[in-house]
């Protein structure tokens, strides 16, 4: 198995970033035919997606519906540190970001798993790999995702 990670960095809120072609650069270099490669992103406010790149569609309608679902303003007992005991960071201030952990449960998706054919993604025609960052309103935030290779035939 092969393994490497890349930094995203989000700066806007109610941002995506396409890491579809950073992901085929990695098995590129790796060279690899076929296999499943699988990409994840290790922070509680974030997702992937397997979607259309279409900014009107994720930045416009996903990002409308989750405002109604889980507001930024909205009330979370995990802004309340007079209720939330646990995973505080006492060597930096803890910020009010409920609304962030609850949008990335609600999409649900840290990780996906994708057949590699040829040496390339197999996707569909309009598919992308979309990282989501839902906490970005404050500052800068580098992310971390990982890629691994497990090679060998797939199922065609």
């Amino acid at each position: 198995m092969r393994e490497k990670q890349f930094i995203v960095r989000q700066g806007a809120y109610r941002k995506y970033e396409n890491i579809t072609n950073e992901v085929q650069k990695i098995l590129d270099g790796w060279g690899i035919n076929d296999g499943h490669v699988h990409v994840m992103v290790a922070h509680t406010t974030c997702s992937l997606v397997i979607q259309e790149d279409e900014p009107c569609l994720i930045n416009g309608d996903l990002f409308r519906i989750l405002e109604k679902l889980a507001p930024v303003e909205g009330h979370y007992q995990h802004d309340d540190f007079s209720v939330r005991t646990q995973n505080l960071d006492s060597k930096r201030k803890e910020r009010k970001n409920g609304f962030a952990h609850m949008r990335a449960l609600l999409i649900g998706k840290p990780e996906y798993t994708i057949p590699v054919r040829d040496g390339k993604l197999a996707l569909g025609r309009w598919q992308q790999i979309l990282f989501l960052d839902f906490d970005t309103r404050e500052r800068i935030q580098p992310r971390t995702v990982t890629v691994s290779m497990i090679e060998g035939p797939t199922i065609n």
